[in-house]
């Protein structure tokens, strides 16, 4: 599903039963250095993202945008929680 970025899966027990597993996903994105296109391509990646959530798999999305120091955008992380 993913080509780069973290899948995290976390379980629950309860008295030595699987009682809940959640699955999370962190994604990477980097965003072309010229800060024109890099404006196009961060906005890009944030519909995408917003995509995630009305396709149904998730309810919840986060989005983690970096900047450098001389605050032009390098990165958006995406993180979400897919229903299973």
């Amino acid at each position: 599903m993913i080509d780069y970025g973290k899948r995290i899966i976390k379980e629950s027990y309860h008295e030595g039963k699987l009682q809940f597993t959640q699955v999370k996903y962190s994604i990477p994105m980097l965003i072309d250095n010229n800060e024109d296109q890099g404006k196009s391509d961060a906005l890009s990646n944030i519909m995408e993202a917003l995509d995630i959530i009305t396709s149904g798999d998730t309810c919840e999305l986060t989005l983690n945008i970096k900047a450098d120091k001389k605050h032009v955008i390098t990165m958006i992380t995406k993180e979400f929680v897919v229903e299973e």
